[in-house]
């Protein structure tokens, strides 16, 4: 198993295991209806179950190093998760998704969350560039990537789903050398 990653005092990231399920299942359960409106997967977990099978994925995943995705605590509570997805080691980049608790927003967790992880990527996974694709409507998601030092470079036509339907993105990027 990997080890954490210590954000802070309050703040951990923990690499994902078939363990969290039932806990993933129940955050995602009690925050449906926002994360449902930003990411398409939250309608494919609707049980303990598939949750298990999701973490499954992610593991054989980490494993080949294409995926890196970790819990996120903060005083011994789970609130979230953070991931780095589409890892491409041939062009040392890859992309950082996320979701947080709605109780838990607004408290400068993810911006902390998402240094952590571009110190990791940097470090460990070898990658010179991240980014951060957001929905032109997801206002909150756009904070979180222009606080954390990414640019906006390119509109992605009908790249994401909002309330299941598509909508244009931004991409955000950040050399990691600057991080």
């Amino acid at each position: 198993m990997q080890p954490k990653l210590v954000v802070d005092q309050h703040i951990h990231l923990q690499p994902v295991t078939v363990a969290d399920a039932p806990a993933l299942f129940q955050l995602v359960h009690q925050n449906r209806a926002n994360l449902d409106t930003w990411l398409t997967w939250v309608a494919d977990i609707e049980s303990v179950a598939d949750e298990l099978s999701f973490l499954k994925y992610a593991q054989q995943q980490m494993a080949h190093q294409a995926l890196w995705m970790a819990t996120i605590w903060k005083d011994h509570q789970l609130v979230g998760m953070i991931d780095v997805h589409n890892i491409d080691n041939l062009h040392r980049t890859g992309e950082v998704g996320y979701w947080l608790d709605e109780a838990f927003r607004g408290q400068g967790i993810m911006h902390r969350a998402i240094a952590a992880i571009e110190r990791y990527a940097a470090s460990e996974l070898e990658l010179d560039q991240l980014s951060i694709v957001v929905a032109h409507d997801n206002v909150a998601s756009q904070q979180v990537a222009l606080n954390a030092g990414y640019q906006a470079m390119e509109t992605l036509n009908g790249a994401t789903f909002v309330d299941h339907q598509l909508q244009d993105a931004t991409r955000y990027q950040k050399q990691l050398g600057s991080a």
